[in-house]
């Protein structure tokens, strides 16, 4: 049970640093705008929705590289999963 409790805590920890590297702390930016006006908040919703989009392809590219890589490690759980999580935390930010 420890093993698998590692194992779960590892997993997370790397979906936790790519959410981060896809983030581009985007959201700061987009308070920054919000705040002066100076774009509409309609746009930066959009663009922001397009950013989730492109996390997911990002995302989908690399569960295909990876399966190629190794076939027997990579399940399309974990592929399901890492999409779920990143682009979830993506829209929580």
């Amino acid at each position: 049970m420890a093993a698998f409790t590692g194992q779960l805590y590892y997993l997370i920890s790397w979906f936790a640093l790519v959410t981060l590297v896809l983030s581009l702390s985007l959201e700061s930016g987009m308070l920054y705008h919000a705040s002066k006006n100076d774009i509409p908040a309609s746009s930066l919703l959009n663009f922001s929705l397009l950013w989730v989009l492109a996390a997911g392809v990002i995302i989908t590219a690399a569960y295909g590289v990876l399966s190629l890589l190794m076939p027997g490690v990579i399940s399309s759980v974990l592929y399901l999963s890492a999409l779920v999580f990143i682009t979830g935390n993506l829209l929580i930010q």
